[in-house]
Order: structure tokens, then sequence, then C-alpha cells
């Protein structure tokens, strides 16, 4: 699955959108972390990214 991903702001966190997004309206939080983006996971510590990588080839990035 691809996903468009938008920053929000402070260059580690990201809002990630499902390809089909304008359908779906689906939306995942997605952290940046050393260069890679994952999905995150809310826990009771805040926002913590979990599981492998997005592949970047699945990534396609939004600007405003």
């Amino acid at each position: 699955m691809k996903y468009r991903i938008t920053s929000k702001g402070d260059g580690v966190h990201y809002y990630g959108y499902d390809e089909n997004y304008e359908s779906n309206k689906i939306v995942h939080e997605v952290i940046k972390v050393g260069g890679w983006f994952f999905l995150a996971k809310r826990k009771l510590t805040g926002l913590n990214y979990s599981g492998n990588p997005i592949p970047k080839k699945d990534l396609i990035f939004v600007t405003d």
C-alpha cells in the first residue's frame, strides 16, 4: 500500500493518507526516525513507532 505523506511542520511527525484517500479518508500517524518513516502507535508515553519502516517506494510526498 502506498501512503501520501504530509508534514505536521516539525520534520519528525507526519500524516499518512492511504493512496486512495479521496474515497477512503483513513489517516495514519507517521514518524520519521533516522531517515526512515514508520507507522506510529499511540502508547501511554505518547506516539512510538513500531514494526518495519515503510519502504521508500511506497511513499508519495505531498506539499501544501
